[in-house]
């Protein structure tokens, strides 16, 4: 048994070897072992190369006739019968099998004869068959010759289908690529030729018509791309509607009259008040009016402390001076001024009417000082916030005011702040009188 068909027979043995389907199997598997070992051993000559491959199909014949039933032939008339075997001459000796072109000889060592010595063959391990599905080629039935060797079997025709991860290596030209490397190598058609003659070359486009059956590989499917537009198509869409929503939120299309969102300005309207800064810079006083040319109405003078108000805090004191008696006020500070009354009657003498008042005031020995002067008359308004250097000379203090008509349903008040800096220096307040200018 030469090293061929003992692996044959060793690979048979580890799985059913009764199924057809898988003795090709193993077939395919030995003779891609013989390929490989022969693409890898350049220094073998072409003569080794073909007694190499003759062995494998004697051996795959020899293990072939095993499986397969030889029928007899049956004739019409008469009831088939087995011919008692005559003496056959002795048969000679077969020649060497001759290198052919096409690689498809047919002789094989018969089963009765011992195995030609050949150099053995390194071959792989045959590993379990796979559950690649292959076709089946039809069986050919042996026909009795009327000797007792069994006539030549036919070499199976195994032709792989080419799907699922076959159709992807077909489809790359990476199937059966050592068979081709050794037959583009060696210039030689190999065993291949016969085996394998049905397989389509891997340079064929699988997609191609001419294709038929398995050999055809399915169309891809082109998902992906229509993924890609309708993605496009949404962005698309997203960034045309922004752009829209932004037009319309910042007025392009409006007219002039109406982006104009501002409010209507009304007219312009001036009016009187009385406006005293509060900065250091006193208001200048009036010129002084001689008691005769005036009609002096007396509001406060020191006779009278009756009519004054202090907060907490601040002080107010009849004291002697060179001239008479002075009311001493010192405020605690600018906000709790002292207070004078302004009797109603006064109001009554003053309405509708322009009048000037007059503060007659110094400051205490040695030490000047800056106050304010506010009124507040009730119905008939009030004079603003006046505000006066005084020194220690005495001065009077003069604002006029025109004062509204109406009539008061009570008196008044004149406040003052002794130190507008609130540095506790106080002032001498002599009289506080109002004139009514004609």
């Amino acid at each position: 048994m030469n090293p061929i068909e003992k692996t044959i027979r060793s690979a048979l043995e580890k799985g059913d070897a009764g199924d057809r389907s898988f003795r090709e199997k193993v077939y395919r598997s030995v003779h891609a072992a013989l390929e490989r070992s022969i693409a890898n051993n350049p220094q073998l000559d072409d003569e080794t190369i073909g007694q190499r491959r003759q062995m494998l199909k004697a051996s795959i014949s020899t293990v072939e006739s095993e499986f397969v039933v030889a029928t007899l032939p049956i004739d019409d008339a008469e009831t088939p019968s087995r011919a008692e075997p005559e003496p056959a001459e002795e048969p000679a000796e077969p020649e060497a099998p001759a290198d052919t072109d096409d690689g498809s000889a047919d002789e094989t060592n018969l089963p009765g004869e011992p195995p030609v010595e050949q150099e053995p063959v390194a071959v792989d391990t045959v590993e379990p068959p796979d559950d690649r599905p292959y076709r089946r080629a039809p069986q050919v039935a042996a026909e009795d010759t009327g000797q007792d060797e069994p006539a030549d079997i036919a070499m199976p025709v195994i032709e792989p289908r080419v799907d699922g991860e076959d159709r992807q290596l077909h489809s790359r030209g990476t199937r059966g690529g050592p068979l081709r490397r050794a037959r583009t190598e060696r210039s030689e058609p190999g065993f291949e030729d016969d085996v394998l003659a049905a397989v389509p070359s891997a340079s064929v486009d699988p997609y191609s018509p001419d294709l038929q059956g398995e050999y055809r590989a399915a169309p891809k499917r082109r998902r992906g791309r229509a993924y890609a537009i309708a993605f496009l198509v949404l962005t698309l869409l997203a960034a045309v509607a922004m752009g829209a929503w932004w037009t319309i939120d910042q007025g392009l299309f409006m007219s002039a009259e109406e982006r104009d969102t501002s409010v209507p300005n009304p007219p312009l309207a001036l009016q009187e008040e009385e406006f005293a800064p509060e900065g250091n810079d006193p208001s200048p006083p009036l010129a002084s009016v001689s008691d005769d040319e005036a009609d002096w109405i007396t509001i406060f003078d020191p006779t009278d402390p009756t009519r004054v108000s202090t907060p907490p805090g601040a002080e107010a004191a009849v004291v002697d001076s060179d001239g008479g008696q002075v009311l001493r006020i010192r405020t605690a500070s600018p906000d709790e001024p002292v207070i004078f009354d302004v009797g109603q009657g006064i109001l009554d003498r003053i309405a509708g009417r322009r009048t000037v008042f007059n503060v007659v005031a110094a400051a205490e020995e040695g030490e000047p000082t800056q106050i304010s002067v506010t009124c507040d008359f009730g119905a008939l308004g009030d004079c603003g916030r006046n505000r006066y250097d005084v020194t220690v000379e005495q001065t009077d203090l003069l604002f006029d005011l025109d004062v509204p008509a109406g009539e008061p349903v009570a008196g008044g008040t004149i406040s003052i702040v002794s130190d507008v800096e609130n540095q506790g220096r106080a002032v001498d307040i002599r009289d506080i009188r109002v004139s009514v200018q004609d």
